[in-house]
């Protein structure tokens, strides 16, 4: 057989192999998890079911609650919002029947805040407490942030006018990583072109 004919035999093993084990072994999509249905709950403000893989350091998705509004403030910075419904897995072990869509539509922190306190009070967010968040009051970096069981931040504020400014940024790990890569793909380039000038400058046999 010509090398061609062999080509196109391994092609078509290979193309039909894999159309069938696909089939076979893939796991399907249940409808629930479909692309366009997660795209609507977001579009709707119903957001996504939260997971143990992604959560702040020390945060139990268990205590988060489905229906919070977008800030809220408390004397107690465990406090929950009011009139949110609790999360049953926090009291049920292993509960994972997911809540119903009336019980999903929370309200996203605002990134711009006024507050004016007459006593100190402390803000809480509904937004994950990862470190790449940068909240500013009145134009200072808030550094104390008090851990909460949900992950949500919790902030400290004293009596009087605060407002209140949240930016995503680079942390220190990104920009070294970043760092690293601009250096190593420089070196690269260095390497390809002096590799690439000494063999042009080799002479023939």
């Amino acid at each position: 057989m010509s090398r061609s004919g062999t080509a196109l035999v391994v092609a078509a093993v290979t193309l039909s192999s894999t159309y069938l084990c696909i089939h076979i072994f893939r796991q399907g999509c249940e409808l629930a998890d479909l692309p366009a249905v997660h795209a609507q709950l977001f579009a709707t403000g119903h957001g996504e079911p939260p997971t143990d893989e992604y959560t702040p350091s020390n945060a139990d998705s268990d205590f988060l609650r489905t229906d919070n509004p977008g800030y809220w403030l408390s004397t107690d910075p465990q406090a929950f919002a009011q009139n949110t419904i609790p999360n049953p897995a926090a009291t049920i072990v292993n509960y994972d029947t997911p809540p119903s869509l009336d019980q999903t539509l929370s309200t996203p922190a605002p990134h711009q805040l006024a507050l004016d306190l007459p006593t100190p009070e402390t803000l809480l967010l509904n937004l994950r407490d990862y470190p790449a968040w940068l909240i500013m009051r009145n134009g200072d970096p808030v550094s104390a942030r008090i851990q909460r069981d949900d992950g949500l931040i919790a902030i400290p504020l004293p009596a009087g006018r605060s407002t209140i400014a949240i930016v995503w940024r680079r942390t220190k790990d990104q920009l070294i990583g970043l760092l690293l890569t601009t250096l190593a793909l420089l070196t690269l380039g260095f390497l390809s072109i002096h590799s690439y000038r000494s063999h042009a400058a080799r002479p023939s046999a």
